[in-house]
């Protein structure tokens, strides 16, 4: 699994490439329901082994890899917390537990409109 959060230079491409940048927010959503007490634990126990957002993320990210195991669906508006429970999701579910988690930790996340 791969994710832009993690790669700063990916970033910085995708916005020379879009010629705008993304705004970023920490609201969460129906789908990006990062305010589950479950998905708060967890981020609340990854954040405490990382000193910057970066760190966190990284280790978010590798949380993720290791535990939540990827197949194909069809239903990608399933919540990150129904993600998390199941132990597994599509690429775009799990990227959605990561964007979850990051927002619950108060990063800020935004999807590319390009």
């Amino acid at each position: 699994m791969t994710c832009a959060l993690t790669t700063t230079a990916r970033l910085r491409r995708a916005d020379a490439f879009c010629g705008n940048p993304a705004v970023g927010t920490t609201d969460f959503t129906p789908i990006l329901d990062g305010g589950d007490p479950v998905l708060l634990e967890l981020g609340a126990r990854l954040r405490a082994g990382t000193g910057s957002d970066l760190e966190f993320l990284r280790e978010a990210h590798r949380w993720i890899q290791q535990r939540i195991r990827p197949v194909y669906s069809l239903n990608e508006t399933q919540p990150a917390s129904a993600t998390l429970a199941k132990g597994r999701g599509s690429c775009s579910q799990r990227i959605a537990l990561l964007e979850a988690l990051a927002r619950g930790a108060g990063i800020a996340t935004a999807r590319r409109p390009c």
